[in-house]
């Protein structure tokens, strides 16, 4: 997600155009909320079959916890930066990704 933001993928920045809520793509910045991201992803990915009561909120704690554990996931070095815009709780705090640097 945050690699084609950066690369600037025309069919994610598409699909974020047409998503409502929780993150917002503009020309160096893709604004965001952890759960928007999460809905975000869910959505892209078709991963809602089957989800039961507890399962969504299971789910979101396992992507937030890779969000923030997984090097792969680190914007610097792919051009970008991630920084907090709106500091709240984890579930309320909105992100910025901010293009840097050209992409490679």
């Amino acid at each position: 997600m945050f690699g084609g933001f950066l690369r600037y993928d025309a069919s994610l920045l598409r699909a974020v155009e047409s998503f409502d809520g929780g993150i917002e793509a503009g020309h160096d910045a893709l604004t965001f909320t952890i759960p928007g991201l999460f809905a975000f992803a869910r959505r892209s990915c078709h991963d809602s079959a089957g989800a039961g009561p507890g399962t969504e909120r299971a789910q979101y704690l396992r992507f937030r916890k890779a969000l923030y554990g997984n090097p792969a996931n680190r914007a610097e070095d792919r051009g970008g930066r991630v920084e907090v815009a709106t500091a709240d709780d984890h579930d309320r705090s909105v992100h910025r990704l901010l293009r840097v640097a050209a992409p490679a």
